[in-house]
């Protein structure tokens, strides 16, 4: 979101009209603890599929993000 923001304010400043920001979920995590949660799959507009990760294999598939995340706004 940080690089919409930049971008609609340099287009604030240029006097151009700001993009529309797209922000689509693919999944919904409930973390409950280090090593279990669940994990619900969404189609783009949110509304739930019938895929469902849970225990271990959530609780790895969270960390893997997150972590993924932060090595990304580092480097």
């Amino acid at each position: 979101m940080g690089v919409s923001v930049g971008g609609a304010v340099a287009d604030l400043l240029t006097g151009r009209d700001p993009r529309k920001a797209r922000f689509r979920y693919v999944w919904q995590n409930i973390s409950l603890g280090r090593h279990d949660g669940v994990t619900q799959f969404t189609r783009q507009d949110d509304s739930p599929l019938d895929t469902v990760m849970t225990g271990r294999a959530s609780a790895t598939f969270k960390e893997t993000i997150t972590r993924g995340t932060v090595w990304a706004m580092r480097f």
